[in-house]
């Protein structure tokens, strides 16, 4: 599990920068190349990590990603999904989110708008170095960014529960 952080899911290796995540396994930083052999991963499970890269970067560690994985091995991946903020906000439209980030944004502002909502969705809570978005994507665009990294399928239909709203969960084979 790539960016495991406070919330490590059971049956994965966990990687991190975090230094005091809970079962790290690998203290790692995602924007160098993976400390994996070429074609010994069987799944890869990014919840919330990609958006956290430098775009520039990312076609860099989607390759990464394929190098690693055994062939048939696959990608589970959860990120922000720019047509759902976009299109919430243009509608005027919110959706719960994590309580602290709501709470501090009532603290500061007063409401959580639909631009602060927005704000928050985009560049997430900004409340510890790594907690910073840096991208957002489409559901075609990272589909396409997975294919031309050499990915044979890419499908966005849910592989499981949601833990954002408006989340883009992408597999990639």
């Amino acid at each position: 599990e790539l960016g495991s952080g406070m919330h490590p899911h059971p049956g994965y290796l966990h990687l991190d920068v975090i230094a005091d995540a809970p079962s790290l396994d690998l203290l790692h930083d995602l924007s160098a190349p993976l400390p994996f052999v070429s074609g010994t991963v069987q799944e890869i499970l990014a919840n919330h990590v990609i958006e956290h890269l430098s775009w520039r970067i990312v076609p860099d560690f989607i390759r990464e990603l394929h190098r690693v994985l055994r062939p048939g091995g696959r990608v589970l991946l959860r990120t922000p999904n720019l047509r759902f903020v976009a299109e919430h906000y243009v509608q005027g439209l919110t959706t719960p989110e994590h309580p602290d980030d709501e709470a501090f944004i009532r603290s500061r502002f007063g409401a959580v708008t639909p631009a602060l909502w927005a704000m928050l969705k985009l560049f997430s809570g900004q409340d510890y170095p790594s907690n910073f978005h840096f991208a957002c994507w489409d559901p075609e665009g990272l589909a396409a960014a997975f294919r031309a990294a050499g990915f044979a399928e890419t499908s966005t239909a849910p592989f499981g529960r949601e833990f954002s709203p408006g989340e883009i969960q992408l597999t990639a084979v």
